[in-house]
């Protein structure tokens, strides 16, 4: 035998066969070829040889002696040559105890004596090494998707109690904001000396600023409404692209591969946008000398769920953002998406813009993945699925405010900055107000007014008793009452509920002066009458 010859040309498996004694490997050879003649066997004799077949062409099996010219066969076992990638049995003259447990600890798969009896045996030592083998493979694939859900859970469940601390910490700085954006436009209005305005008018920009770090928050949190409508991705992303222009970097070059037909899903109009730019502003800052930037859609079918997606069976539109960037490692990937993480430097990011994104992702009933290394850029593919079209919310002009105002109104806030806020608001513009701090206060009130009330307008999270809960009371006491709900939450959940159960309108805090007494005049204005025939 030459150091490097093959027995055979069969499109079987392929067995390499590493044994520097001619005799050996020719018996080997003639007796893998008499029982499967439709094998690919090939011998080499030195470990160098053997590593150059495994770099070119991997076999299934490996028969390896211990002993070879330059070297012992556990140097093959534990350096990367093998990788786990086939099962390798070792063979050796010398049938010691110890050395069969030293090569099964470095990853040998079987262990032969070799002898005219092992040799003839060889068919069945390697039939059962590739039984064994593909078993083993199957349950560490196993044990890998096992792995992988376990830690998809985890992620799951860690993002779930961020969301709810998120959600928790926006609804309560809601309030605050509440009180500081109102208070801003009293003064504001109050002041004459242009120096005090300004100042009084950036305080103002700036918990409105606020107010929209608490929206991302509540996108976050999974307590934000989503509208779907009819949305063309090729159009958002080339609204995106010219919003790029006028921020990016001129060594940064943007490329774009629109292939998706068609390019319309049922999604968010106003979400959408503000996801994808955030992805496409992240993907610049990873470009601080400049590269290519590319924005690209398919239409993909997607079948069983697979590992580090949890996508339903069905049709995606898939948007991939890629960058030539700075990359990033396993450890950065793992938390990218979390509220406030972010590699940027203080006062360059929030940490909410991905978050945001990632939310906004789920929310529609899609996935994203993130592909990235180290000096390798950055790859980030959605999965957006082709959804059925509801109902589209159109906004209406409202009608101008009327004032002065008239009607009594009943305000019930536990937060006293913004109780007080609303109250002076609506005082100002003419109406009788009464204040109340929680639900079993309002209730006495309500219950106890000599007057009725024109509207009630009724804070959904207080304490003793909640909005809801006190919904339900006033109503049993006057089915006719108007409320109009006020929250630090977005319209979901129990707002709207409440909506549901015949609550007049709802007000989202922190709002404005014009915005509140417009909700009140639209809450207390009768309904219109139905036409009669």
């Amino acid at each position: 035998m030459h150091d490097r010859e093959l027995c055979g040309t069969g499109d079987g498996s392929s067995i390499l066969i590493v044994e520097d004694e001619p005799a050996h490997a020719a018996a080997i050879c003639r007796a893998l070829q008499a029982a499967a003649p439709g094998s690919r066997t090939e011998v080499v004799g030195t470990l160098r040889a053997c590593r150059e077949v495994i770099a070119s062409r991997p076999p299934d099996i490996a028969l390896v002696d211990l002993n070879l010219p330059d070297g012992n066969a556990v140097e093959l076992l534990t350096s990367p040559a093998g990788d786990g990638r086939f099962p390798i049995v070792v063979m050796t003259s010398f049938g010691n105890e110890q050395i069969a447990v030293h090569a099964m600890k470095a990853g040998a798969l079987d262990y032969v004596v070799k002898s005219p009896v092992a040799f003839s045996e060889m068919p069945h030592t390697v039939e059962r090494a590739l039984r064994e083998w593909s078993l083993r493979m199957e349950r560490m694939d196993a044990e890998a998707r096992h792995r992988a859900l376990e830690e998809r859970l985890r992620q799951s469940e860690k993002m779930e109690a961020i969301g709810r601390l998120a959600g928790g910490i926006a609804h309560d700085f809601n309030n605050q904001l509440a009180g500081i954006m109102g208070f801003a436009e009293l003064l504001l209005d109050s002041l004459g000396d242009d120096s005090l305005r300004k100042y009084a008018d950036n305080i103002l920009k700036a918990s409105r600023r606020a107010a929209g770090l608490t929206r991302k928050l509540l996108t976050f949190a999974r307590k934000s409404s989503i509208v779907k409508a009819p949305t063309d991705i090729h159009a958002v992303i080339g609204e995106v692209v010219a919003l790029l222009q006028h921020s990016i970097d001129k060594r940064i070059d943007i490329a774009l591969h629109l292939d998706a037909q068609p390019s319309e899903i049922q999604g968010d109009p106003s979400q959408l946008p503000n996801a994808l730019l955030n992805l496409a502003l992240n993907a610049r800052d990873a470009m601080p000398q400049g590269g290519l930037l590319t924005l690209a859609t398919a239409t993909v079918q997607r079948g069983r769920r697979t590992e580090g997606l949890d996508l339903d069976p069905g049709p995606y539109l898939r948007i991939t953002v890629t960058d030539t960037g700075v990359g990033m490692d396993a450890e950065t990937r793992r938390h990218l998406f979390e509220p406030f993480f972010t590699t940027k430097g203080p006062g360059e990011g929030t940490g909410l813009g991905l978050a945001s994104v990632y939310a906004t992702v789920r929310s529609h009933g899609g996935d994203l993945v993130v592909e990235s290394a180290p000096g390798c850029g950055t790859t980030i593919q959605v999965f957006l699925p082709f959804g059925i079209a509801a109902p589209q919310i159109v906004a209406v002009d409202a009608a101008p405010l009327r004032f002065p105002a008239s009607g009594r109104i009943l305000l019930l806030d536990d937060e006293e900055l913004v109780r007080d806020l609303a109250a002076g608001i609506l005082r100002d513009a003419g109406y009788q107000v009464v204040t109340g701090a929680d639900g079993e206060d309002a209730l006495r009130r309500f219950g106890l007014a000599q007057q009725p009330f024109d509207l009630v307008i009724l804070d959904l999270m207080m304490p003793r008793l909640g909005g809801r809960d006190t919904f339900a009371a006033m109503r049993r006491i006057d089915p006719s009452v108007r409320v109009l709900v006020v929250s630090g939450l977005p319209l979901d959940g129990e707002a709207q509920l409440v909506l549901d159960e015949g609550a007049a309108g709802f007000l989202s805090k922190p709002f404005e002066r014009a915005e509140l007494l417009r909700k009140v005049a639209d809450a207390i204005a009768p309904p219109p009458a139905l036409p009669v025939d």
